[in-house]
């Protein structure tokens, strides 16, 4: 018997994958990946010490605007779960991930947590460096009221060319704490932002130790739990030392992400093949991946017309 292939959520990844593969232009931030000696903030600024704390939002106002799509922002809204959102109507709009995600995950006080900030540097050329550290993560078989495991991470917001870095700390986390399956929150890290109606994700996913990027763009009212899978991390914590890098192109603002959105996916189910609309004749070397839900690609095709026939034999 023929395998037939449902495209519901296939769909998704196809317009991702897609523009993954594309243009510079669709990659907004120039992503790099390194390593640095972990540096545990001295006598930061207290925002949250052990309280018990759990899925709360703070204000943070800075001493320095940072810029962010060419918009200098000295007020944040920075979340328990590892990053910051730039105003209430992007958290409101978000499906709850910040604008600038961090390491997200679901932490809370395990009793020795604190999150807090430090500004370092002379004026034209300061560092935001904001720390969670020792921090737990909630888990429903957590009888304690405190938090699971430790981890250490610090978001850096770099003031002469508006850098958005996260330093990697010591971290003891059982991967079952993150197991996005076991209902509980996986590790996102990355960017979010908005663009032409939809959320863009620039996110880093790790695969057999490669710290690799890609752009997700979808619907905000229309995600599927599947595309989730592919915006974890990976299946443990990163490593302590890792340094994930998101430099604008240009000094002082963000170039606007080129989304280029598939019309239509027919017919769905299919067996042999199916057809796909884009909206657009896509620009040269076009480039179709299909991927499984774990990230794997299993073919790539050339796309040169708004209109294109996809064989599936074989897959």
């Amino acid at each position: 018997m023929k395998k037939t292939i449902t495209l519901s959520l296939l769909a998704t990844s196809l317009a991702v994958q897609g523009m993954a593969q594309g243009a510079e232009e669709t990659y907004p931030y120039d992503y790099a990946y390194s390593t640095q000696e972990y540096t545990p903030l001295e006598n930061p600024t207290i925002i949250l010490g052990n309280t018990g704390w759990d899925d709360e939002l703070i204000p943070l106002t800075l001493d320095f605007a940072f810029s962010y799509k060419g918009e200098a922002v000295n007020d944040w809204i920075l979340d328990t779960y590892g990053g910051i959102y730039i105003n209430e109507q992007f958290l409101n709009d978000s499906m709850e991930l910040p604008t600038i995600i961090g390491i997200s995950g679901d932490y809370m006080d395990n009793g020795n947590s604190a999150i807090g900030y430090q500004i370092t540097g002379a004026e034209g050329s300061r560092i935001l460096k904001i720390e969670f550290s020792n921090v737990g993560f909630y888990s429903y078989e957590d009888e304690t009221g405190l938090g699971l495991g430790n981890a250490n991470y610090q978001i850096w917001l770099y003031e002469a060319d508006n850098r958005i870095e996260y330093h990697v700390g010591p971290n003891e986390v059982d991967p079952a704490l993150i197991d996005f399956m076991d209902e509980n929150t996986p590790v996102i890290t990355g960017l979010c932002y908005e663009a032409a109606d939809q959320l863009i994700m620039h996110t880093i996913n790790n695969n057999g130790g490669a710290n690799t990027d890609s752009v997700y763009t979808f619907n905000p009212n229309d995600v599927e739990e599947t595309l989730f899978l592919n915006l974890i991390y990976g299946p443990e914590y990163p490593a302590e030392g890792s340094v994930f890098s998101f430099t604008p192109p240009e000094p002082s603002a963000i170039k606007e992400t080129a989304v280029q959105l598939i019309n239509e996916i027919y017919p769905n189910p299919a067996t042999d093949h199916f057809m796909l609309e884009l909206k657009n004749t896509p620009a040269q070397g076009g480039q179709l991946s299909i991927a499984t839900i774990t990230g794997s690609i299993v073919a790539t095709y050339a796309i040169q017309d708004s209109k294109t026939q996809i064989d599936l034999k074989g897959l």
